[in-house]
């Protein structure tokens, strides 16, 4: 029995999960999982994860939580995860939103590197109004 759990724990370490791990990219959209057109930091978890963007100058930011519910899709040429988050995202001087919605994760190649998210949801600026919102990124995930 010892020997097939020591086998099976190095046939797991050879194969890198790319679906969870840190990740950067590019986004655009207006949402709290992106305003405008950001540079993209994030970490995804097995369950959770969270998102920060921002551009070089920083003059807007958002920033949010994802939850996982349900396990990885895998197909032959990808693989993909659908996630609701909640964030803010602020234009500094003028504005603060928070809002939440509805994503995925789509890694495509088949090293699963290659991760475009698309997501839509609502946002708030604290009054009666509530706004649609959308964003797209193109990630890379270590």
């Amino acid at each position: 029995m010892l020997p097939m759990l020591l086998l099976s724990s190095l046939t797991l370490a050879e194969e890198p999960d790319r679906i969870h791990g840190f990740r950067i990219g590019t986004c655009a959209g207006f949402s709290t999982e992106c305003i405008s057109a950001n540079l993209k930091l994030e970490y995804a978890g097995k369950y959770a994860g969270i998102n920060f963007s921002m551009p070089f100058i920083p003059i807007w930011a958002a920033a949010s939580v994802r939850m996982y519910p349900i396990s990885v899709m895998e197909r032959p040429k990808m693989s993909w995860r659908p996630y609701g988050y909640g964030g803010i995202s602020v234009i500094i001087m003028a504005v603060g939103l928070v809002g939440g919605g509805v994503g995925a994760d789509i890694h495509l190649t088949p090293s699963r590197r290659l991760c475009l998210q698309p997501s839509i949801g609502l946002m708030t600026d604290y009054s009666e109004y509530v706004y649609p919102s959308g964003s797209f990124g193109v990630m890379y995930t270590f």
